[in-house]
């Protein structure tokens, strides 16, 4: 009979118990680093999204998978890090925090890049939990970024102010919103 699989592990750690694993490893070594005031290493960057003029590098969330994952499972996220979910419609773009590990902020924007609507200090919810918030979607919105917790009070981030970005998605092109240039945001496809 097959050991009970641990609740959380993946099948294929599962009745390791506190085996050594490589990502407890990672996850040790940027706590580490965040303690003595250090870069945290994060995924390769997709582009950049500025805030009033603060520039974070940003992660791409483009397929069903990536937007339905987001910053699940993660231990941390660089200050100067953030996930742009890029859609190609308005919707209600409501999200949960189920299986995420740290509280973020989240902006909405329209397809302008206004900022729409705002979410601060969104909690994580437990693995354990049967059911778990949703936050924010009330109104119209084309993209949402995710952003460490913290930072729209920090940056100041208002209803109706715009943000920029730079992103590229690989096999589709890049998406520039550069604010306050007059000109509206852009896809540039890639070459074939």
């Amino acid at each position: 009979m097959p050991a009970a699989r641990e609740k959380g592990v993946p099948p294929a750690e599962a009745g390791r118990g506190h085996a050594f694993r490589p990502r407890s490893l990672a996850a040790a070594l940027a706590g580490l680093l965040i303690l003595i005031g250090a870069p945290v290493p994060r995924a390769e960057a997709d582009g950049a999204v500025s805030v009033r003029g603060r520039v974070f590098s940003a992660e791409v969330a483009r397929t069903p998978q990536e937007k339905a994952k987001g910053l699940m499972f993660r231990k941390a996220l660089a200050r100067d890090a953030c996930m742009f979910f890029l859609y190609d419609e308005d919707s209600h773009h409501a999200i949960w925090m189920k299986n995420c590990f740290l509280p973020l902020d989240v902006v909405w924007v329209d397809g302008e890049g206004r900022v729409v609507e705002v979410a601060e200090n969104v909690p994580p919810c437990a693995a354990a939990a049967e059911a778990c918030p949703s936050y924010g979607g009330k109104v119209l919105s084309r993209h949402f970024v995710e952003f460490p917790a913290g930072t729209v009070a920090a940056v100041g981030v208002l209803p109706g102010e715009e943000i920029g970005w730079d992103l590229s998605v690989a096999g589709e092109g890049r998406w520039i919103n550069t604010p306050d240039d007059g000109i509206p945001p852009s896809f540039l496809p890639a070459a074939p």
